[in-house]
């Protein structure tokens, strides 16, 4: 869940092929929105973002903020906007009806991924739990052994 002060935005959940994240392989952000916001408050949030994450040009943010304008829609109350990633090529969005747009550019879809999976990110637990690292087990402790010793099995 992201939250900005007390205010809760949305839940998301990333899915994949296999269960397990490779950001070399396609997957699928879903964000499912807790109140009502206009498209323009979360592509300038998001293009925001992507300027504090990634070493853009200011030409290209201005490409892909006049596209992101026409693809994402204002939201309310139980929307849903899903991004499904292919890495290296493309971003497609959807509402929970109907495709929206695709932006065809391989810097944008890392870039754009980065808001919720860069270690950077303004929601760290939101990224923990998306890529399913709940449970951190300090090395050299009777946990990592027997946790290494599962993996072997």
């Amino acid at each position: 869940m992201f939250s900005w002060s007390v205010f809760r935005f949305y839940k998301a959940r990333l899915l994949t092929l296999t269960g397990e994240f490779d950001p070399k392989a396609p997957f699928l952000l879903d964000l499912d929105y807790l109140r009502k916001l206009p498209g323009q408050q979360i592509v300038t949030t998001s293009i925001d973002e992507m300027i504090r994450l990634s070493d853009v040009d200011p030409v290209r943010l201005k490409d892909w903020s006049d596209i992101l304008m026409r693809i994402i829609p204002d939201v309310s109350l139980g929307d849903r906007l899903l991004g499904c990633f292919i890495p290296g090529v493309r971003v497609t969005f959807y509402s929970a009806t109907q495709m929206l747009g695709q932006i065809d550019d391989a810097a944008f879809v890392e870039a754009f991924s980065a808001i919720w999976l860069d270690e950077r990110t303004r929601s760290p637990r939101l990224r923990e739990a998306l890529l399913g690292r709940k449970l951190t087990v300090p090395p050299g402790t009777q946990a990592a052994h027997s946790l290494a010793s599962e993996k072997r099995v």
